[in-house]
């Protein structure tokens, strides 16, 4: 392996650090930038559309200081993900009609797909959470109010609800 360098935006640093989060939780060992990289480039292979990852925000959990040089990335790794970073590059290039593409961009999008690959069931999870609280709410709301008082009060527990799982 040989070393591979690139420029990263804040947001992609951001996304890396939680990615390294989140392969270290759940194996349980400390693991380099290099590993995560390599990591979230295999996580990333299940996207057929890249244009719905490059056009889509992500927002993390937690915040993490992100020193100038972290932007500045210098790593190891496979020559097969490298390569999947070249190809990449020509497709994203191919799909956002642009004229070129950074090697950062590419990192990002992969970082994106890798975090919502790993995130989703805990999102589904959030929500089937929140499901069952708002009906317990709802219900309650029944057995207390009647007429036009419970319309509104029901209305306005579909909003939140509506509101709250848009933000998940």
């Amino acid at each position: 392996m040989n070393y591979y360098q690139a420029r990263i935006a804040i947001d992609t640093a951001q996304l890396l650090e939680e990615l390294k989060s989140i392969y270290e939780k759940k194996s349980g060992v400390t693991i380099t930038k290099g590993n995560t990289v390599m990591k979230a480039y295999e996580d990333s292979q299940w996207v057929s559309d890249w244009s719905k990852i490059h056009g889509k925000a992500i927002t993390l959990k937690n915040q993490y200081d992100i020193s100038p040089n972290a932007l500045k990335l210098r790593i190891q790794i496979s020559k097969e993900v490298e390569q999947g970073i070249k190809e990449l590059q020509s497709t994203l290039k191919e799909v956002t009609k642009a004229r070129s593409i950074t090697i950062g961009v590419c990192l990002r999008d992969i970082f994106k797909a890798a975090y919502l690959k790993n995130t989703q069931k805990e999102i589904s999870q959030n929500i089937n959470s929140n499901n069952r609280i708002f009906e317990k709410y709802k219900n309650e709301a029944t057995s207390l109010f009647k007429d036009d008082t419970l319309e509104e009060i029901l209305g306005l527990l579909d909003r939140l609800h509506s509101d709250l799982n848009s933000n998940i």
